[in-house]
């Protein structure tokens, strides 16, 4: 008993300086704007705001840190939550619904904030080694400018997890960027949804670690038909570096854009499909990855995940070009309906990894075992074909200059006698099949050993139909 009340009192004493705002004088129904209350009191301690809805005309400039009584995942305001509602005018983000920044911590919590026109949601524009700043359940809405800025400097300044930031439909002009960091290092991001933005996650400088972020820069077709064109899932500046997990750009027009030198994003696991809000636009050939300098296109490593794509070859996607020719990339399913021929080869491909994959038949015919793409106009490509028999051949396809495809199975032990390995060329792709004289089920082994940049074998192992069904499969009953 005595141990219960020695906590207790600790606890009382540690809430003796939050100042409950409706005590102060402010309203809580929308009624009074509360800027000159709230900025007249941050001083002297952490401000409390029940449940409702607090009209702000003015930042509201944060000395101490701040609650709320509820965070909302939705956009709809109500008393029931605890709701700061801007009439702040601004035109460029210059301005926030929240402001603050120096050397002190300062938490915002379990609140949501209404922008009104291009004003930021939070804006940390002087952040300082020793901010410590702890952001959580905190929902901002209609947001034109930037959902959450951080500019400054310093280690470890933002920590921001379970928050929804949601763009504005109501103005059509506006570039909405859910997160933008400029500067300070190792700030951390976790459980983030940014939603109807143009802009997912906008980082400048510094090392930022993300984990669990659906950024999802469709809006629904309200804006311009331009707007398509300046939407970007991830977009990283010079010497910009972000490491995540669990990522999700969803339905953009760049899904990755390395803006500069030393740029670097590293993800585990990562999500994106094309949805059907895309709408009106002028046209649909955006990029999984974009760089602006071919010279210092900066580094991009996927370990995992699953891209989709919303087409085919008679409507294609709005991604039309997933090829990474400077990436990274490692265990990522493409899903995809486009046909396998040449002119597919940026739809169909990821990275430059040697693919290394194996196949599996238990069927009667002339199985296909490799897609080689021979749209460059010279190349080669060399691989190894082993089956579960411990039969193996080296595979060689080689264009020189006279265009022609030469192709050649060499066998590299007794144990192929009774297979043979034929080719077919078709649609600027060379067709490996092995024969299989019964049923009897059968793997086949293919492993790269080099490739060149557009004669290259198709990673199997990588690519479904939208439906998830492996595209590996042709039988032939001849060629």
């Amino acid at each position: 008993m005595v141990l219960l009340l020695s906590v207790c009192l600790c606890f009382a004493a540690a809430r003796a300086d939050v100042l409950n705002v409706l005590a102060l004088g402010a309203k809580n129904d929308g009624s009074a704007d509360v800027s000159a209350i709230v900025n007249a009191n941050t001083a002297k301690g952490a401000l409390f705001f029940p449940a409702g809805v607090y009209k702000v005309s003015q930042p509201l400039v944060l000395k101490n840190p701040i609650r709320g009584e509820g965070y909302s995942r939705i956009s709809v305001v109500n008393a029931t939550r605890t709701w700061l509602v801007s009439d702040i005018v601004c035109t460029n983000g210059t301005r926030g619904v929240i402001e603050f920044g120096g050397d002190r911590p300062i938490n915002v919590e379990n609140l949501n904030v209404m922008c009104g026109s291009r004003e930021c949601g939070i804006r940390i524009a002087d952040c300082r080694q020793g901010t410590y700043t702890l952001i959580d359940k905190v929902g901002i809405y209609g947001v034109g400018a930037w959902g959450l800025y951080v500019k400054g400097r310093g280690s470890r300044p933002i920590f921001a997890g379970n928050m929804t930031i949601f763009g504005t439909t109501k103005d059509p002009t506006a570039s909405a960027v859910g997160i933008r960091i400029e500067g300070p290092a190792d700030c951390r991001l976790t459980n983030i949804e940014a939603m109807g933005v143009n802009i997912g996650l906008e980082l400048y400088n510094g090392h930022t670690y993300g984990d669990n972020m659906h950024l999802w820069t469709g809006v629904m077709g309200a804006h311009e038909p331009s707007w398509w064109n300046d939407t970007r899932g991830i977009v990283l500046g010079p010497s910009a570096h972000f490491t995540g997990s669990e990522i999700y750009p969803d339905t953009c027009y760049y899904a990755f854009d390395l803006k500069g030198a030393g740029s670097f994003c590293e993800i585990m696991n990562v999500m994106y499909w094309e949805d059907g809000s895309v709408k009106n636009v002028k046209d649909r050939t955006g990029s999984f990855l974009h760089v602006a300098d071919p010279l210092n296109p900066g580094k991009l490593v996927l370990n995992g995940g699953l891209v989709g794509v919303g087409g085919n070859d008679a409507h294609p996607g709005a991604t039309a070009k997933h090829y990474m020719p400077s990436a990274v990339v490692r265990d990522v399913i493409l899903k995809s309906d486009y046909a396998i021929k040449g002119a597919n080869v940026d739809r169909l491909c990821l990275g430059r990894n040697l693919p290394d994959y194996t196949v599996r038949y238990a069927d009667k015919g002339w199985c296909k075992v490799a897609d080689i793409f021979t749209v460059a106009k010279t190349g080669a490509c060399e691989g190894t074909l082993t089956l579960d028999s411990g039969a193996a051949w080296r595979l060689s396809a080689v264009k020189g200059t006279s265009g022609k495809v030469e192709f050649t199975a060499t066998p590299l032990n007794a144990l192929c006698a009774g297979r043979e390995i034929k080719s077919v060329e078709e649609d600027g792709v060379l067709k490996v099949f092995v024969s299989s004289p019964d049923a009897t089920p059968m793997s086949a082994r293919f492993a790269t050993a080099y490739q060149c940049e557009y004669f290259r074998p198709l990673d199997h192992a990588s690519l479904r139909t939208k439906a998830g069904q492996p595209r590996h499969r042709d039988v032939r009953a001849s060629l």
